[in-house]
């Protein structure tokens, strides 16, 4: 009888075939023994994409596409999780490509602390286009401000972390009321966290983000991810008893100062764009706040 694998690859996909395949490539190629780990993606409503498994195919990995009606990535992920077999639940996105030695940083990771939420490095592959180096810069700023503090990580990006999945089912998995692509991971990292569990950031486990996208979609992110802020609060009230401690207004200038901190070229486009991007989260958290009032105001009428 065949052992399971140690590994399940979880990639939830939506509409981005193109992106997907040249992720299945990088699975395809990972430096780590193909009995060892499985791939599932799981169709989020999308629509065709059989000629992005051709990788998958061609290097005779295991493999399971899983198909649900649109419900955003969280519900994508946890239906992959549902029919994982792997030890470890390793998540990236179809935009995402792993370096080869992705998995064996991993590997080593879980033998050394095999209950811990290990995390990686992720790299804008898309050096030219300046919307996707500004919010690349953003998460490179929040870990280094959440997650070297103390030396106690706080917080993963969805597409570059990895559990126990035997701790993930028990937490429930990403909470399914974040339907977009934001927020979710900020809520699992949280409840984690609450559990005793430990977050632990491996800088080698690298991979390339190829996240394209233009003025609009730079502002829509980002308004989004306001959105999902507003959500994320409430939750803690609910949950904690009381929200979410407010960052000091040095941390709003320690962002839009950071292009020049990490010397980065393009500093002060980089930094308008920051500038707005807080702008959109903000937009977005107040819509989202105002939009719940509105609700409310109706059902009590």
């Amino acid at each position: 009888m065949s052992q399971p694998p140690l590994f399940t690859i979880i990639v939830p996909t939506y509409r981005r075939p193109a992106q997907l395949a040249d992720c299945l490539k990088a699975l395809a190629a990972l430096a780590f023994p193909t009995n060892k780990f499985e791939v599932i993606i799981v169709d989020d409503g999308g629509g065709t994409l059989d000629e992005a498994f051709n990788p998958l195919r061609e290097h005779g990995l295991q493999w399971t596409l899983r198909e649900q009606p649109n419900a955003g990535p969280a519900a994508a992920r946890n239906l992959g999780a549902s029919h994982a077999k792997g030890r470890y639940l390793a998540f990236t996105d179809d935009d995402c490509q792993p370096a080869r030695d992705w998995l064996t940083h991993l590997a080593t990771g879980f033998a050394a602390q095999p209950r811990v939420m290990l995390g990686g490095q992720t790299i804008n592959a898309l050096t030219d286009n300046i919307y996707a180096a500004a919010s690349q810069l953003l998460v490179d700023f929040l870990y280094d401000y959440y997650n070297r503090r103390d030396n106690q990580p706080a917080f993963f990006t969805s597409n570059n972390f990895a559990v126990a999945a035997a701790q993930f089912h028990e937490l429930g998995g990403f909470d399914t009321r974040y339907p977009r692509a934001a927020g979710e991971d900020r809520a699992f990292c949280q409840a984690w966290r609450r559990a005793g569990y430990s977050l632990v950031l491996l800088p080698q486990m690298r991979l390339a983000h190829a996240h394209a996208m233009g003025a609009r979609g730079f502002w829509r992110q980002h308004f989004n991810y306001g959105r999902a802020a507003w959500h994320f609060h409430q939750h803690n009230q609910n949950v904690g008893g009381k929200g979410v401690k407010s960052e000091p207004l040095a941390f709003y200038w320690q962002i839009i100062s950071y292009p020049w901190r990490r010397k980065a070229a393009a500093a002060f486009r980089l930094a308008f764009l920051l500038f707005l991007a807080q702008g959109a989260n903000a937009l977005g958290y107040f819509r989202e706040a105002w939009r719940k009032s509105c609700k409310a105001f109706r059902l009590v009428l």
